[in-house]
């Protein structure tokens, strides 16, 4: 006679359901907070961006003024481009650097250290401390020539601003992660102790309807063996 399959254990399903709304609100909080962490990253990389392309646009307008100027100095004493490096407290966490059209430097402002120029990559370099832009400068000719070549600059600002503000971020979606995680595995146990406590009751009262028939049955069955054993043998067939 076939048998039908065993009602599943309530204890080992509610332990399977938790266990899938805590892996669920794991993964929908992961989902969120690299969401959340890639947009606020991209976003500091753009403002970095822009800050370095106003501060090109500045740097590149005063190239033909610096040119010029140290084109006179040249002229009357031996020049010497690294002792002309200005420092001040503003420029601690930038660089700006001028460049003559055959790649000399002119001038340099800033005391961020920066890595060599890469010119047959793109103009955009990043490094473990900071993020670059070099561009040539370009003065019109007359007559409608092309365009020539005044010189180049490069400008360079720090991140490790954005570094600290990106690593705080890190820090804190970790610590409420694992706050929401626990939060949610408590409130989930809760509902679902509360979900499956009418079905726990209606075990317990199976069992003791099974206990306290079995025991009803059993002396019945008891005085039924006794008489069968007390029938004689022929009566029996």
């Amino acid at each position: 006679m076939a048998t039908g399959s065993l009602p599943p254990d309530p204890l080992r399903l509610k332990r399977r359901l938790a266990l899938q709304g805590g892996g669920f609100a794991l993964l929908l909080l992961s989902a969120f907070a690299g969401s959340l962490y890639w947009k606020v990253a991209l976003q500091r990389q753009n403002d970095l961006r822009t800050e370095l392309r106003q501060l090109m646009a500045a740097a590149a307008s005063q190239l033909p003024l610096i040119a010029h100027e140290t084109s006179e100095a040249a002229g009357a004493r031996k020049f010497q481009p690294n002792a002309q490096l200005i420092t001040t407290p503003a420029l601690a966490e930038q660089r700006i650097q001028w460049f003559s059209r055959d790649g000399s430097l002119l001038l340099q402002q800033g005391s961020l250290q920066l890595p060599p120029i890469n010119r047959a990559r793109t103009p955009w370099q990043q490094w473990p401390g900071g993020i670059s832009l070099w561009q040539p400068v370009l003065v019109r000719s007359p007559a409608g020539a092309p365009p020539q070549q005044l010189g180049s600059v490069r400008v360079a600002v720090s991140d490790q601003a954005a570094q600290a503000d990106l690593q705080r971020l890190r820090s804190g979606l970790l610590l409420g992660g694992i706050v929401t995680v626990l939060a949610a595995l408590l409130v989930g146990r809760q509902m679902l102790n509360a979900a499956f406590w009418p079905l726990q009751q209606q075990v317990r009262a199976l069992e003791r309807f099974t206990a306290d028939a079995s025991h009803e049955l059993r002396h019945p069955l008891s005085a039924l063996r006794a008489l069968l054993a007390a029938v004689p043998e022929p009566l029996r067939r």
